[in-house]
């Protein structure tokens, strides 16, 4: 936690708070798409700036506060849940590595630590495009791998070499094209691709497992568990960025807060006290 948080000054002071780039009341990625904002104006989230036809803005924030807080403090304060949860999935990847040995689980939990950190700063301060690139595409290939382990199924490691590699190439080219809105709109939306095979892949297996077996109660609990966790980090904030769900349920933006803070509960829960091999945790019974 001190290291994160020394971390987080360092990338402040070098890329936030000297730097001229806060992008104010709406936080937006190169398309236009809002993806965060400040108090009372979350029915704005999955809008277009670009759009005419977008949600009126019900606040204003003037750039000097009047309570001695300069534009660029009160923008990390609009990031302070971002900060937050990446903290904590950091913490539970750290838990996997120390307590199993699992490497699959500590890249997939600091890979969604790293996407979120970097997703805050890409919004709110227009820099670690690659970070964000690279673990988005990167975790897509994880939630398959999860997909497979759920059925008690190892991948060979060496498949995440050329995996890292891929993503390391598209994200370059993210960055390099940092600024131009069809580049990010189609990587993002392949990444997202990738994502959601993953995701149903594994949902499918557990719902698989859970109508075909006669499985013990609590078994069949924890994997009820893993659907709702799995479905609370990929689907919800697909669905309702996809849908515009902010304009009619701003406190949506709460609720998504809240299932990324959970999900790692809910999945060492889920996965507790399956059967185990060897530097690996197998999701079978």
């Amino acid at each position: 936690t001190l290291c994160f948080i020394l971390l987080t000054l360092f990338t402040l002071r070098g890329v936030g708070l000297d730097s001229h780039k806060t992008k104010g009341l709406l936080y937006h990625y190169p398309n236009g798409l809002v993806a965060n904002t400040g108090i009372g104006n979350f029915h704005m989230i999955g809008s277009n700036i670009d759009d005419p036809n977008k949600p009126q803005i019900k606040t204003f924030e003037k750039e000097e506060s009047s309570f001695l807080i300069s534009s660029k403090y009160k923008t990390i304060l609009n990031f302070i849940p971002y900060i937050f949860i990446s903290l904590t999935f950091l913490i539970a990847s750290f838990w996997f590595l120390l307590k199993y040995g699992d490497i699959y689980l500590f890249l997939f939990f600091i890979d969604i630590s790293i996407l979120l950190y970097s997703n805050f700063v890409l919004l709110a301060f227009d820099a670690y495009y690659f970070w964000f690139y690279f673990t988005l595409y990167l975790l897509g290939f994880l939630i398959i791998h999860m997909a497979f382990r759920l059925k008690g199924k190892d991948i060979s490691i060496r498949w995440l070499l050329p995996e890292i590699c891929f993503s390391i190439i598209v994200a370059f080219i993210g960055n390099s094209e940092r600024n131009d809105p069809v580049i990010f709109t189609k990587l993002s939306s392949f990444a997202s691709l990738i994502i959601l095979t993953g995701t149903f892949s594994s949902l499918g297996v557990l719902i698989y497992d859970i109508l075909k077996y006669n499985l013990p109660s609590t078994v069949r609990f924890k994997k009820l568990v893993l659907v709702s966790a799995i479905s609370l980090l990929i689907l919800l904030p697909y669905i309702s960025f996809e849908l515009g769900l902010f304009v009619s349920y701003p406190f949506l933006q709460y609720i998504i807060y809240l299932s990324f803070l959970c999900f790692p509960f809910l999945f060492i829960y889920g996965t507790y006290r399956y059967s185990f091999m060897p530097e690996q945790v197998y999701f079978s019974s």
